[in-house]
């Protein structure tokens, strides 16, 4: 909420110096891999949220929560399989 003496307005150019952006597929991937890796997801949660919208967190928390766990056990069944490969266990 804007108080009487601030002046309030949505930016116009892409926070961090232009890195935070949904522009390119490159630039998407790298942020929701970033974000998805829980490093700095919570930096970019609040940059695109003084961007674009207050509701960014729609879309940030789910996507870290699930992606994080996805990755993890994704991680888990990897290190699973190849440890049943060299020890010859199912």
């Amino acid at each position: 909420m804007c108080t009487p003496d601030c002046f309030c307005a949505q930016m116009l150019d892409s926070p961090d110096l232009d890195q935070l952006n949904y522009d390119t597929f490159l630039m998407a991937f790298m942020m929701t891999f970033q974000s998805v890796t829980l490093e700095g997801w919570s930096e970019i949660m609040m940059d695109l949220e003084r961007t674009y919208s207050r509701q960014i967190w729609i879309y940030s928390i789910p996507m870290c929560i699930i992606g994080a766990m996805g990755l993890i056990n994704l991680l888990l069944a990897i290190l699973q399989v190849k440890f049943s490969e060299v020890t010859g266990k199912i």
